[in-house]
């Protein structure tokens, strides 16, 4: 009973843990469509109007600026009541208010129709569970919302289950939002939208570069990719080093060697991204990473104290299943691979064919949610590390007779030379 259950740990550990690589990746990539940009909040009397977006989207046009972000604002009115065009079913709703891109302030698959567009000031788009409790099922774009004496038409229903509504703003709207999200068409982050919005005299708003955040997140749902392809380099390394006392096999050892590493290097993506936000501009600033570790502390810290929008309560969630997610997958990653011992190339096609079929398993459950996208690293990697360790004792086999051979030499080179 035991040798079944340990011929049975090493597969099924392996499926646990790309199961939870594959929706910890899936949470990362949630949350980069939520952090495409910066975020500015403001608490109390502060906010930007749609109106003055407007003019310093004029005023930056005049003046040719580059790198001018595009803006979406946003509002929140939690507890509002919608009803469907005859007023027989009704149904509570958080109503959000934007002027801008929908799609940067709610990226989410749309099940019928799609956004309202900027201006369209009679369009309203739902969530699936509002549209279910107004209109039985999803609505047809054209049907009729109404909500505070106003009459809305749908134009899409999206996937969601909390009761959402997004309505666009007018443009001569001069009441001060308090949400502001700012996509920068080149490399902007923090700085960046400070100094935009110092430019423009808004001042007294909290800053969150998500680009950044998002970026901390996708890491941590790479580190089992990391450390498998730390362990396929330090296999490599370490036959290298036990051939060192031998030159020619030694020799014989490096070319296929740095092929298999360079292949390794290329399946985890090596190297990888990093933001410019990472990145001194002086090397020798050693103060940088401080400076830097203490302000997305400091911002985050900010941004958790307060009260937390509709979108924040969607992202904050993901990121912290994500860490939890990546912290599973790591060692689940390293359970498995200790136990991974393939005995002949059958083992290592059945690894594969498992491997990919949770892969794909994973990808058609997560299809109505949006999709996952596989990355190089967690379709291959796990299939090198079973390959790397069947390639591996092949070669042991293959040096054992050499290796005596040159024993029996050392040993009777004394005797020839008497």
């Amino acid at each position: 009973m035991k040798r079944e259950t340990s011929k049975w740990a090493a597969p099924l550990l392996g499926v646990l843990a790309l199961l939870a690589w594959g929706l910890c990746a899936f949470l990362a990539q949630e949350i980069g469509a939520l952090s495409s940009g910066v975020s500015a909040r403001w608490e109390g009397e502060g906010g930007v109007s749609p109106t003055q977006v407007e003019e310093a989207l004029r005023y930056a046009r005049e003046d040719g600026g580059e790198n001018v972000p595009r803006m979406t604002l946003w509002r929140e009115k939690p507890g509002a009541v919608l009803w469907d065009e005859g007023e027989e079913r009704t149904a509570a709703a958080s109503v959000v208010e934007f002027y801008g891109q929908g799609a940067d302030l709610w990226p989410v698959p749309f099940l019928t129709g799609n956004y309202p567009a900027q201006g369209d000031a009679e369009g309203i788009a739902v969530d699936e569970a509002l549209s279910a409790a107004l209109w039985g099922g999803v609505g047809r774009p054209g049907q009729i919302v109404r909500w505070e004496g106003k009459t809305y038409v749908l134009r899409g229903v999206f996937r969601g289950d909390g009761g959402l509504a997004l309505l666009p703003g007018r443009a001569d709207d001069a009441d001060a939002w308090p949400n502001l999200f700012l996509r920068f068409p080149q490399q902007g982050g923090r700085e960046a939208a400070q100094a935009f919005l110092n430019r423009n005299g808004w001042s007294g708003g909290d800053l969150l570069d998500l680009k950044l955040l998002s970026w901390c997140v996708t890491a941590l749902a790479g580190l089992p990719g990391a450390a498998l392809l730390l362990g396929l380099l330090w296999k490599l390394l370490r036959r290298g080093l036990a051939l060192r006392a031998s030159p020619l096999l030694l020799a014989s050892y490096l070319p296929p060697a740095l092929c298999a590493g360079a292949l390794a290097l290329w399946c985890g993506n090596f190297p990888p991204r990093v933001p410019a936000a990472l990145i001194p501009t002086k090397w020798s600033d050693f103060s940088f990473w401080a400076r830097l570790a203490s302000g997305l502390g400091e911002s985050l810290g900010a941004w958790l104290s307060g009260p937390l929008t509709l979108r924040d309560l969607r992202l904050w969630p993901l990121a912290l299943g994500c860490l939890l997610l990546s912290a599973a997958a790591l060692a689940l990653t390293l359970l498995a691979a200790e136990r991974v011992r393939p005995r002949d190339g059958r083992g290592v096609v059945a690894g594969w064919v498992l491997s990919l079929g949770t892969l794909l398993a994973l990808v058609f459950l997560l299809g109505d949610r949006g999709g996952l996208a596989l990355s190089r690293p967690m379709l291959l990697l796990p299939v090198l590390w079973p390959l790397f360790g069947w390639g591996l004792a092949r070669h042991e086999e293959f040096l054992r007779p050499r290796e005596r051979g040159e024993e029996h030499e050392a040993l009777e080179a004394p005797g020839d030379g008497e």
